[in-house]
């Protein structure tokens, strides 16, 4: 079979929330590729202050606060080529197709026109000159796709009905938030003058949002977090087409129960071997054989222990991953797997590149004859069949996203603030921030790239997050 890695990787770090942050990773790939792999190792640089190592922290805590999610890019169309979708929706409704192609259909519609949207409006406000003709004429087409949309109700009410479906209204509700979203962008940075059609469109999709989908509010809560509550929904349920499904392994398990049978039969022979010489001196029936005995079985249990521990922790780590991730698309279609590693590491043991960029940018350059961080290296590596069904609309690309949350590094943390030592007024505090760095080195068709983030946090959450050193964006040939 026929490998072939990225052509190109790149990144963006973002904070989700006071205490967790997000890496996305776009990979593109040629279309000629049978199987697209790359490796991630991550290394967490952990002030001591923090009190993280191996005797506070496990796996399973790292487990509990990462996710990941593929996700694949939205379908890459123009607003006018949609309309050729809604055709296609048609075709499917005479055809009497499955109500999970209906579905699918309506959402990669809905998600394209996101994307098509957001590319015209970013443009009409990022070029340096822009007339009303422009804006009107994006006007124009949207109204004309939301028309042909929703012509589409009369014709889908039965079918609906029929399998108690919902996506015709769900889809509708998400493009007109949409629509209303990139409107009054467009009026907020397009001179007044250009924006008079925009303006107009903005106030028709926000009266017929308030028709046709009024926010339900409960008691106690306000209209706009009920507002929020439902378009986190509703937005979750329509781009659920681009997520790849995940389903969680143990690592390698054929490989760790064949190495804890190795294990055992050590042991075993161990204690037999024990068996044989003390009966052949002392005979089959005697007080020595019986200690030899016992004291065989004492230590071939424990030899058996150090066996697995040294087979799958040192020797044959590499084969044994702690978890995998197998990759699907619907229930039976698997697209790919992806293997993690946790482990904290001596600095010894960790690449030479890595510790001096770890080293020459250290914001306080304190003096580097010992090294004061632990280390917590995250190893993924991935392998994606290149299913040309499922990457084909989206242009050969995906994202691979890597959700963190660093509550549990915080745990230790004491206070906020603290008196500044070298002050005359005793009100005087700072506050307590640590920075966390965070190198990744990304392996891909035969090339290596390292970025270097830091991680400013306090005993609330992440403050900001600084890109020292960003990849390289090198391309690749696939």
């Amino acid at each position: 079979m026929q490998k072939s890695s990225p052509k190109k990787i790149k990144d963006l770090f973002k904070i989700h929330g006071e205490k967790q942050f997000e890496v996305k990773q776009r990979i593109s790939f040629a279309k000629k590729a049978k199987v697209v792999t790359y490796r991630v190792d991550t290394y967490f640089f952990l002030p001591n202050a923090l009190q993280i190592n191996a005797h506070t922290y496990n796996k399973n805590e790292f487990l509990r606060n990462l996710k990941n999610y593929i996700r694949l890019r939205a379908p890459k169309s123009t607003i006018r080529d949609l309309s050729m979708k809604i055709m296609e929706v048609t075709t499917l409704l005479n055809e009497g197709s499955n109500i999970e192609r209906y579905e699918d259909l309506l959402k990669e519609i809905s998600v394209a026109y996101k994307r098509a949207l957001r590319f015209r409006a970013r443009y009409l406000t990022m070029t340096e000159v822009v007339s009303s003709l422009e804006v009107d004429s994006l006007v124009d087409e949207i109204t004309i796709f939301l028309h042909q949309y929703h012509e589409l109700e009369k014709l889908v009410v039965d079918y609906e009905q029929k399998y108690d479906s919902k996506t015709y209204s769900y889809c509708d509700e998400y493009m007109s938030v949409v629509t209303a979203y990139y409107m009054k962008y467009l009026v907020q940075y397009v001179p007044s003058r250009f924006a008079t059609s925009a303006k107009a469109l903005l106030t028709i999709q926000t009266d017929y949002l308030k028709k046709n989908y009024p926010v339900k509010v409960p008691p106690d809560e306000t209209e706009e977090s009920s507002f929020l509550l439902r378009w986190s929904s509703i937005k979750k349920y329509v781009s659920s087409c681009l997520f790849l499904d995940v389903s969680y392994r143990k690592g390698a398990p054929l490989l760790l129960h064949s190495i804890y049978g190795i294990a055992a039969a050590i042991s075993m022979f161990f204690a037999t071997v024990i068996a044989f010489i003390w009966q052949g001196t002392y005979g089959s029936l005697s007080f020595n054989l019986f200690l030899a005995l016992i004291i065989s079985y004492i230590f071939k249990d424990r030899l058996k222990e150090i066996s697995r521990e040294w087979l799958a922790g040192t020797l044959l780590r590499r084969w044994v991953p702690d978890r995998r991730l197998l990759i699907f698309r619907g229930e039976n279609t698997q697209v790919g797997v992806c293997k993690e590693s946790f482990d904290f590491v001596d600095a010894k043991k960790v690449p030479s590149e890595v510790l001096e960029l770890r080293q020459k940018n250290d914001w306080n350059n304190i003096a580097h004859d010992r090294w004061d961080d632990t280390i917590f290296r995250y190893t993924k590596e991935v392998e994606i069949r290149n299913r040309k069904r499922l990457f084909k609309a989206c242009g050969y690309e995906f994202l691979d996203i890597v959700r963190f949350n660093v509550s549990d590094f915080l745990r230790n943390i004491d206070g906020r603030f603290e008196e500044l030592p070298t002050e005359e007024d005793d009100k005087s505090v700072g506050e307590k921030l640590y920075h966390i760095y965070m190198l990744r080195t990304l392996n891909y068709a035969g090339k290596t790239d390292t970025e270097l983030a830091r991680v400013v946090v306090n005993v609330e959450g992440i403050k900001r997050i600084v890109l020292v050193k960003p990849l390289s964006d090198m391309a690749c040939t696939a």
